[in-house]
């Protein structure tokens, strides 16, 4: 296949010149070797009084008016009014692989997993005697990964993988695999995946299909396109350079009227949605220094995030923000120290940013402006990422927040280690509440038709305290737990957008403390 203008080739047509052109190198190999592996995680976990005992609105939308408050309004799955449930559970995760490989460097691999709850898909009722077969489909196996390799690419030093994989690179702050627990996710991409070696310089270059619109629009689906360069200076630095760019064009409409109407909203310029197009660019250092260890990342986003914005509408009215715009900045670091004595202690400090713009508020000009429209609030898309910054509730969708924390880690013995840390961390942009009084347990708003009349809420999170040991047992095989206790501050107790972006409201009625409990078994072969 040629292409004789490859500056006028579109990333799916370049996709195409490289996959055919592996196909060939592929087409001659022979079977050599067969490999089989896989693993079994057993996660179990323990939350005292934490998450609400119903779906509810903190505060109702008839006491926001004139307010975009966003997707999920102020309903809440988190709080800390001490009136909660209790929660338990167990889950598993277990997977299969296969890798084959081939002569002239060719590979392929497929894994297998499934994910279930323990007790979820029991095949017996013990009241009646009566058995079936288990018709659950979160526990279905599904495939993972199943693609196709060729390392050193035609003679040269380069790796082409084609088929669904994982993308990971750095420390997994923006783009990983998330195959922590708690739940069991795990994240794998179709994609295609380009590796060019050159001495201490590696650069990564993939394209991978998030969503397929099928014949339903003639440009609606959903793209990830990358670049990833890493530069080993030396045995104690390395250096990261990264561009990534998603592309969401599926359609979005707040209105279907008759064409005259929705000529009078272009006019107008409402409903005017264009294909979200998030950039982010940023850069990683890592190493290592006479026993000092640290790493540090930053990155920036911009684009249209129109995709976000037409979800953030005034309460009974029809149109979104048509006009939203990712402009965020976020960082990440830690630094620690290795005593070269006994039990090896590490010593550390860490932190991280992950910036937001609340426009939940209301100004008293636009109060008086009948034609005022609503504004989005966006904070930074962590993409894919599998980075936790809190032990309780961020499982790498947090947002709108930064936290410090300092530990220390101690090898016991060869087997045991054991881990202690303390963490603090606040809100970037708090929730401006509606002014309120307070009856005992009650918020009675003063005046909700005022909506410019607000509290500005707390930005303190909170302080979180972790015990962490672990125990390998072997080589293959580890235990691991957690214990957590979560002294929760006052950005709790007003409530706060974290969650999903800074797009769901958690908190709000409350601040009493809580307390965690985790167990990890997991065995590898």
């Amino acid at each position: 296949m040629t292409c004789p203008n490859f500056c006028a080739i579109r990333p799916r047509q370049w996709c195409a010149c490289i996959f055919v052109a592996a196909a060939s190198s592929m087409a001659e190999a022979e079977l050599q070797n067969v490999d089989v592996g896989g693993s079994i995680e057993v996660y179990g976990a323990y939350y005292s009084e934490f998450f609400a005992d119903r779906n509810r609105a903190v505060w109702p939308d008839f006491f926001l008016p004139g307010r975009a408050i966003g997707p999920n309004g102020t309903v809440v799955y988190v709080d800390n009014d001490g009136h909660g449930n209790n929660t338990g559970f167990v889950e598993q995760r277990t997977k299969l692989n296969v890798r084959a490989d081939f002569t002239d460097n060719v590979s392929a691999f497929v894994e297998l997993d499934s994910v279930w709850n323990w007790g979820e898909d029991f095949r017996s009722d013990y009241v009646t005697g009566t058995a079936r077969r288990a018709t659950s489909i979160p526990g279905d196996p599904e495939i993972f990964q199943a693609y196709i390799e060729a390392d050193e690419l035609f003679g040269f030093p380069a790796r082409l993988r084609i088929g669904r994989q994982t993308l990971a690179f750095g420390n997994e702050w923006l783009v990983g695999t998330n195959s922590d627990p708690d739940p069991f996710i795990e994240v794998s991409f179709d994609a295609v995946r380009l590796t060019l070696n050159h001495g201490p310089l590696t650069v990564d270059l993939w394209a991978a299909k998030l969503g397929e619109s099928g014949i339903n629009e003639e440009d609606g689906d959903t793209d990830f396109y990358g670049a990833y360069a890493s530069w080993d200076i030396g045995p104690n630095v390395e250096v990261d350079a990264y561009y990534m760019f998603l592309r969401d064009a599926r359609s979005i409409n707040d209105t279907n009227f008759v064409a005259p109407i929705e000529r009078l909203e272009h006019i107008a310029g409402l409903d005017d949605y264009d294909p979200t197009t998030l950039h982010t660019a940023g850069m990683r250092i890592a190493g290592e220094w006479n026993g000092f260890d640290y790493y540090a990342e930053a990155a920036y986003q911009w684009g249209e995030a129109d995709a976000l914005g037409a979800q953030f509408r005034f309460p009974g009215q029809l149109y979104g923000d048509d006009d939203a715009r990712y402009d965020t900045f976020a960082g990440i670091f830690e630094f620690g120290y290795t005593f070269d004595v006994a039990l090896q202690p590490r010593v550390f400090v860490a932190g991280a940013y992950f910036g937001a713009d609340d426009r939940r508020d209301r100004s008293f000009a636009d109060f008086l402006n009948p034609f005022a429209r609503p504004e989005a609030s966006v904070a930074f898309n962590r993409l894919f990422s599998s980075y936790r910054g809190t032990h309780y509730f961020d499982y790498s969708a947090l947002s709108n927040y930064w936290l410090l924390r300092a530990g220390v880690e101690v090898a016991l013995t060869e087997k045991l280690s054991v881990s202690l840390d303390a963490m603090n961390y606040r809100v970037v942009e708090p929730f401006d509440v509606p002014h309120y009084v307070q009856l005992g347990d009650f918020r009675i708003p003063t005046a909700p038709a005022l909506s410019f009349w607000t509290k500005e809420g707390d930005d303190d999170l909170g302080v979180e305290i972790m015990l962490a040991p672990e125990y390998a047992y072997s080589e293959d095989l580890t235990f691991a737990m957690q214990l957590c206790y979560y002294f929760v501050g006052g950005a709790f107790d007003d409530g706060v957008f974290l969650d999903e972006y800074a797009n769901r409201f958690m908190g709000g009625t409350g601040s009493e403390d809580a307390v965690s409990v985790t167990f990890l078994m997991s065995l590898s072969f």
